[in-house]
């Protein structure tokens, strides 16, 4: 992947992908001829043209992840048990097919993220030296809708929910806990009716999610039931961090 980033799409040194994706594989070199002869003049043109792709996604991406969830949303609506072999099949089909069309527009979200953020990396990392990359994080901290982080600080929210309710307190502390016992709660359970928004926005989410054998949240959520058991004594902590890195970004130099 690092080889692809550097030689196909944006020109992004393998050290420079690495250290995003956490440092954890060995780092092709690059030597600075590389850099400056044919290849590298392929490299750059073909960089300019994935910024346009992503100048372009910028602009019509939040329309085309609506209609995805739009299409998403009419799915779960579907009794699947009621289609037959012929018809599960078929929507199977249609699925993987919805999956692989919007596949490019997907993996242009999660570069075009890194591409931007990289800009105020390297002005900052010029004004403070080996300060640049703490400096951006400080500055996007508590910003909020990134999706991957806010289904957990969500987590939180349903801990809280939870401190403030005694039916959903015993529900969480009975054993063996029923993973679906939550919409036996009753119906005016602020709980059940915070978990099953959660669930309608990240329950195809799962622990290990890439294998498809794997249980989806909204299939069993016992992962996010012992989470919520855990979380109900800190619940107000992170969100404390978020107000306080949204503070930080106000300041102003004094």
């Amino acid at each position: 992947m690092a080889w692809v980033y550097y030689d196909a799409l944006l020109a992004v040194p393998p050290a420079n992908l690495n250290r995003s994706l956490g440092g954890y594989q060995p780092e092709i070199p690059i030597t600075r001829e590389s850099m400056l002869n044919a290849n590298g003049r392929r490299r750059s043109a073909t960089r300019m043209r994935m910024w346009r792709v992503f100048r372009e996604f910028d602009r019509t991406g939040e329309e085309r992840i609506r209609a995805v969830y739009e299409k998403i949303d009419r799915w779960s609506r579907l009794a699947l048990q009621a289609l037959s072999n012929h018809e599960l099949l078929q929507h199977l089909q249609d699925v993987m097919n919805e999956g692989v069309a919007f596949a490019p527009a997907s993996m242009c979200a999660n570069a075009s993220a890194g591409v931007w953020l990289d800009m105020p990396d390297k002005l900052l990392e010029k004004v403070v030296r080996g300060r640049g990359r703490a400096l951006t994080a400080g500055l996007m901290a508590g910003s909020g809708g990134v999706v991957s982080a806010d289904h957990g600080f969500r987590l939180y929210d349903l801990a809280r929910v939870t401190q403030q309710e005694e039916a959903a307190r015993a529900y969480l502390l009975s054993e063996p806990v029923d993973p679906q016992g939550w919409k036996d709660l009753p119906p005016a359970s602020p709980f059940r009716a915070a978990f099953r928004e959660f669930l309608r926005e990240f329950g195809h989410r799962a622990v290990y999610e890439v294998d498809v054998m794997t249980p989806r949240w909204s299939e069993d959520p016992t992962y996010l039931l012992d989470q919520i058991l855990a979380l109900m004594t800190m619940a107000r902590y992170p969100i404390q961090g978020m107000r306080r890195g949204a503070a930080g970004r106000q300041q102003r130099p004094s």
